[in-house]
This record gives C-alpha cells, sequence and structure tokens, in this order.
C-alpha cells in the first residue's frame, strides 16, 4: 500500500488549487471562491494531521481506532518516526481531526450556500454562519478541557456529536444542490450543472465523517483496508475536482460575461437608434429577432409577440424563411412569398401549436433531433425541414410578452451552450423592452382617445345651441355635462317660426369620433326632414331607416322628438327608446311622462313609431334628459334618480327656466361630489309662461 505517499501527492495538489482559489478570490472579489479556498485549507490541515497520526505506531492501550488507522501505513513515504504515540497525544490529534472536519463542512456549507442561493438570503446565510461557528468552538473548548483519555467512553461522546453536527451539514449541502436551479442571463448555476457530482462528494464526506464511529462499531473488521483508503483518498480527490470545476467554470463565465457585456451594449446602442431615427416599434422588434438569428447561428428565426390579454400570439418579426406554426394549405401554385403573407396574418391561442406551449409555460423548449422524435409537425412544406428548434420565452415581472425562436442550427453539434447562454441574456433585455413597448403601446392608445375626445367634444359643442331665442309663451334652457371617456349625448332646438318649435334629445351608443359622427348625422337627418307639418313619428321614422342603412346597427341611438305650437301650447311627441319626458303640471304640482311605442333607431329598418299629442298650461314644465341625468352616482355608488329630480323641479317651479336648469346642474353636481362619472349628462328644458 502506498497511503501516505498517495497522501502528500494529494497534499500537494491541495495546497496549489488553495492558492490559485485565493488568488482569484482575491482578484476577482468573488466570496463563493474565497469559501471554496478556506474550505480547501482547512482540507489541508486536517490531512496534515491524520498524514502524522499514520506515521505513529500506536502505544500501548491506544484504542481500536488507532490500530485501524496505523494499519493504513505500508510501504510509504518515511515520514514519521518510531516512537510510539501515547494515548493521549493520539485523541489530541483526533480531536483536532474531527474539529476541522466540523469547520470543513461549515465552510462547504456556505460555498455551496452562496453559489445555490445566487446572493439571496444572505442575512439568514451570515446567520447560519455564525452559529455553525458558535458549535464548532463550543465543541473544541469542551473537548479539551477533558485532560485523561484513557478510556475509550471519555472521547465517544465528543466524537459522536461532532460526526452528528458533521453529517447535518452536509444534509444541508445535498439539499441546497438538488434545489438549486438555473440562474436567468448569464449566471448559469454551478449547482445545478454538477448536481450529480456534488451530491457524490456529500455522501462520501458523510461516509468519511461517520467512519469515526463505524470503526469503534468495528464495522470494518472484515473490510479490506486497501478498500477503506480508495474510498478515503476518492474523496479527497473529489474536493480537489469540486474546487477546480468551480475555478474553471468561473473563469468561462467571467469570459462570457465579457461577451454579454458587448452584446448588451450592441443591443442597446442598436435600440437607441431605432428609437431616435424611426421611432417605430417594429424596428426594435425585428431587431431582436435579426441579434436572434445572430447569436444562435440559425438558419431562420422568429419573434412572437403575445397580447396585453396573454389570448393571442402574433408574429412580430421573421427572418429567413420561417414555417408556419400551424398546418396551412399548400396548393400547386403556392409560392413561399404567399405562405409567409398567411403565416403573418394568423394568429393563434396561446398553449395553442409548440410555440404556445412555451408562451403559457414560460419555460425553455429545446429539440435536438426533430426528424427522429417528430415533436414539431414539418408545415414548411419543400422550402424548410425542421431539423431542430430553440424557443426561449420573452418575460418581465412574471409574466411572457413574446417568444423568441430559431429553427434549424447551422452547426452540426445542435445550439451550444454558449449560444443558450447568450440567446439568455438577450431574453433577459427583451423581456423588459417588450414590456415597455406594451406600456408605450397603451400610452399611445390613450392618447390617440385623448384626441378622439376633444375631437368629439368640440363637435358637441358645435353641434348643440348655446343660445336660445326669446319667445313670447315659452323659456327654453339646457346643459350638457361630458363624461371623462366622451359619451355621444345630443340635443337639439329648431325654430320653425310663428312660434313653432321642435326639440330633440338623442344618446348615440359608443364613444369618441365615431358617436360624434352618427350625431352629425342625426342631427343632419332632422334638420333635412323636420319641417311644419310634419308628424313627429314621420320624422324619427325617416331618421331611422337612414341610419339603420348606411350606418349599420351597431351605432344605433335612442332619440326622443317632440313638437311645440306656441299659440295652441300643444304638444307632439314620439319617443325611440329614449327617457320619456317628464312633464311637471303646474295646476296641482304633479309629474306625467310622456312615452310612446318604438325602439332605438339604427337598429333595423321600418319600424312603426307611435305618436301622441297633449295640452299644456301656463307654468307647466317639459324636461328631456338623458339617463346620464338620473343615473349620475356619488361616491358610494348610490344614483341621483327621478325622485331628487322631481323634488329640485318641484322646489323650483317658480324659476326661469335658466335658473331652474341651474338649480338641477348644481343639485346633481352636489350630489355626485367628487366621483368620477363615465356617462353623458344632458337636460334640455322648456317652461310655459
Amino acid at each position: 500500500m502506498f497511503t501516505s505517499t498517495m497522501m502528500f501527492v494529494k497534499m500537494t495538489v491541495i495546497a496549489v488549487t488553495t492558492l490559485f482559489l485565493f488568488s482569484e478570490a482575491s482578484r476577482r472579489r468573488d466570496r463563493r471562491a474565497l469559501w471554496f479556498a478556506l474550505a480547501l485549507l482547512l482540507f489541508f490541515l486536517k490531512e496534515a494531521v491524520l498524514l502524522y497520526l499514520l506515521q505513529r505506531p500506536p502505544a500501548v492501550g491506544v484504542p481500536l481506532i488507532g490500530e485501524f488507522f496505523n494499519n493504513l501505513v505500508s510501504y510509504g513515504l518515511p515520514l514519521g518516526t518510531n516512537v510510539p504515540l501515547p494515548v493521549e497525544v493520539f485523541h489530541h490529534f483526533f480531536l483536532v481531526l474531527t474539529g476541522a472536519e466540523m469547520l470543513l463542512a461549515v465552510f462547504l456549507q456556505q460555498a455551496i450556500g452562496s453559489i445555490a442561493l445566487q446572493g439571496r438570503d444572505r442575512a439568514v446565510q451570515l446567520l447560519v454562519l455564525l452559529g455553525n461557528f458558535i458549535i464548532v468552538v463550543i465543541f473544541g473548548v469542551l473537548a479539551f478541557t477533558v485532560t485523561e483519555y484513557q478510556q475509550l467512553t471519555d472521547m465517544m461522546s465528543y466524537y459522536l456529536w461532532a460526526s452528528v453536527w458533521t453529517v447535518i451539514q452536509y444534509v444541508i449541502v445535498g439539499v441546497r444542490v438538488v434545489r438549486a436551479q438555473h440562474g436567468e442571463g448569464l449566471a448559469l448555476n454551478f449547482c445545478a450543472r454538477y448536481r450529480v457530482f456534488l451530491l457524490l462528494l456529500a455522501v462520501l464526506s458523510v461516509f468519511q465523517t461517520a467512519s469515526t464511529i463505524l470503526v469503534l462499531m468495528r464495522f470494518f473488521e472484515h473490510l479490506p483496508f486497501a478498500v477503506y483508503g480508495a474510498l478515503w483518498h476518492v474523496a479527497g480527490f473529489l474536493w480537489i475536482l469540486a474546487a477546480w470545476l468551480y475555478q474553471r467554470h468561473s473563469l468561462a463565465n467571467a469570459d462570457l460575461e465579457a461577451e454579454g457585456r458587448v452584446l448588451q451594449q450592441k443591443l442597446y446602442r442598436e435600440m437607441g437608434y431605432s428609437v431616435a431615427e424611426t421611432l417605430s416599434m417594429q424596428s426594435i422588434i425585428e431587431m431582436l429577432a435579426r441579434n436572434g438569428q445572430e447569436i444562435l447561428d440559425a438558419e431562420c428565426c422568429g419573434l412572437f409577440l403575445v397580447d396585453e390579454q396573454g389570448e393571442r400570439i402574433s408574429v412580430g418579426s421573421l427572418t429567413g424563411f420561417f414555417p408556419p406554426v400551424e398546418p396551412i394549405k399548400i396548393e400547386e401554385n403556392t409560392t413561399p412569398e404567399m405562405l409567409l403573407s398567411r403565416f403573418r396574418a394568423n394568429r393563434f391561442r396561446v398553449g395553442k401549436t409548440w410555440v404556445g406551449e412555451a408562451a403559457v409555460t414560460g419555460q425553455v423548449l429545446e429539440v435536438r433531433d426533430n426528424l427522429a422524435s417528430k415533436t414539431i409537425p414539418q408545415t414548411g412544406g419543400r422550402w424548410c425541414t425542421i431539423r431542430s428548434a430553440y424557443a426561449l420565452p420573452l418575460s418581465a415581472k412574471k409574466k411572457v410578452y413574446g417568444v423568441l425562436v430559431a429553427i434549424n442550427a447551422r452547426s452540426r453539434g445542435g445550439f451550444s451552450l454558449r449560444q443558450k447562454r447568450l440567446a439568455g441574456l438577450l431574453a433577459s433585455e427583451a423581456g423588459p423592452v417588450l414590456r415597455k413597448l406594451h406600456l408605450y403601446q397603451r400610452v399611445l392608445a390613450m392618447k390617440q382617445a385623448e384626441r378622439e375626445f376633444s375631437i368629439a367634444l368640440d363637435i358637441q359643442h358645435k353641434l348643440m345651441p348655446q343660445s336660445f331665442p326669446e319667445q313670447d309663451g315659452i323659456q327654453i334652457a339646457a346643459f350638457s355635462r361630458i363624461a371623462k371617456e366622451g359619451g355621444g349625448d345630443y340635443y337639439d332646438l329648431l325654430d320653425f317660426g310663428e312660434g313653432r318649435f321642435g326639440f330633440v334629445c338623442a344618446d348615440i351608443a359608443g364613444k369618441g369620433v365615431a358617436a360624434s359622427l352618427v350625431m352629425v348625422i342625426i342631427r343632419s337627418i332632422i334638420r333635412s326632414n323636420a319641417i311644419p307639418g310634419r308628424d313627429a313619428s314621420d320624422v324619427v321614422s325617416i331618421v331611422n331607416n337612414t341610419v339603420s342603412s348606411e350606418v349599420g346597427e351597431e351605432r344605433f341611438a335612442s332619440l326622443y322628438y317632440y313638437q311645440f305650437d306656441t299659440r295652441f301650447r300643444t304638444i307632439n311627441y314620439c319617443n325611440a327608446g329614449h327617457t320619456p319626458l317628464l312633464l311637471y303640471r303646474a295646476d296641482h304640482g304633479s309629474f306625467a311622462r310622456l312615452d310612446t311605442d318604438g325602439m332605438p333607431i339604427g337598429i333595423e329598418e321600418d319600424v312603426e313609431y307611435g305618436q301622441a299629442s297633449s295640452g299644456l298650461q301656463s307654468g307647466d314644465i317639459a324636461v328631456l334628459f338623458t339617463d346620464g341625468v338620473v343615473e349620475a352616482m356619488n361616491a358610494d355608488l348610490e344614483q341621483f334618480g327621478m325622485e331628487r329630480l322631481q323634488q329640485c323641479i318641484r322646489e323650483n317651479n317658480v324659476l326661469s327656466a335658466r335658473e331652474l336648469t341651474d338649480k338641477i346642474y348644481e343639485a346633481m353636481n352636489s350630489f355626485v361630489g367628487g366621483a368620477e362619472q363615465h356617462d353623458d349628462a344632458t337636460l334640455l328644458l322648456m317652461k310655459v309662461v
């Protein structure tokens, strides 16, 4: 056997590796490398103590453990002397060995924890480290207070304590290695990459730690010493290999991070040019797809965008001939351009197709040999055969905004680890970019809505009369309050002469410019067809048939039209699905609602509308209004309501039309307070005097 020789070689390698780790930890300020270096330093000291123990023959009275370790020495380097090792000295050395094993496990647990957690929970790590140091110090203080070591039972409790505590540390190491995950971008996790290797190291370290107790229990009585020695050295060389792999991984990551920083600068520069020169979001999307193809060195690349609701995926940009993700019928006269055009026009659901699955799971999808696995359907016809694919979700704030897909790696070995790491960096940059593009589009939509609202508001102000003619026998007043979203409320007054008037109040479905255009159409039709002598129902029928045939049923409106003749004080009215006219009878202070049958205009042609007439008296008040008046809400979601409107009219019926209208407006505003309103409120009032 050559145990001592192997230990000497192993210690030399450990010393060189430790110095290298200390150098790198100092140069790159890498705490994880520092923990590995400290662990290896303790391992070196532990091996040195053990090597010394193995070179001393046991004296009489040295327990079985001393005989066992000294039997490992055979034909090795003559580093020791033939002076017998006393019992007390043996136990002191072995206590140092056991304490070093405890501290070694603590350092390894701290190193693996720093790597596995990627800088997270740093405060918890420091508390655990402090607690572990306290335990080791307590062990040392208690163990070395014992001055007589003549019996094995004197030391058994200390050995057992050290072994159990060290095993706990290695179990923690194993748990962290199992739960470690790959980091984002370039931070590929060392623990996740070498998971099996690190678990083997932890298991062998547990075995090596427990050997003290196992030897005392004569577990190795029938096991050749060569087997145990081999396992002992394997565990040691695994320690050295772990440190070397981490350093190799760290250096490779450093080179890749440098390359990643160059890529980041390139992305920022190109995105800055795209925004400054073109102000186009599409140019940024195309730039991301182009960089994805360049990084992954693929035949073609596509960037697919997920809509704001997270339900649909559309084609953002394609480079090269990208095969459709869903089968599209290919005929004899179909060209590649035609196929791509159809593909670009399609929108498919998140979760459907292999690209949609990557979007819904948020996990990378890699197909190395699609010809054998047939994971992805061949949809490219004779122009493209899908051999390999790599789909990378682009996410930010735990939401997927797009998927970057590369088809057919040009290299034989498929997509390399370096390419996938750089693509991961591209994804970590592209996800927030797509999120900001979503927010930018939302801002543009809001500004467009504001512009439309401004246009609609201007149209409404110009279409609705701001002043009313002074006429003997009646007083007229009105108000219209536009909600934040901008609605389609409309009122009008038609002066036919000779004391005859037409009153119109309408509520157009929809918001913005579209509702305002319908308002213009209705106003034009009414003003062209409302003539003296024509019944109100005939006018409403003409408006309905014109709007139904030329505008469409999605742009309908409720409308109330009535005519009033001041000479006879008669009212002729027709209602097309609008709020009925509210009539206050001054002679007995009651209210009546004047209504007729008829659906809103614009839904269906050739609808028959009802018509009715009524006489008015001096002091009567006719009020036309939209539902935004009675449905105005306060902060408690309570509506202004018909009762409050009637009460305001009853209490102020002696006022003029203008003063009464102002009272109603003030009462409604006082009730609403600062609550935001979502519907226009319009009121047209006529008082007979």
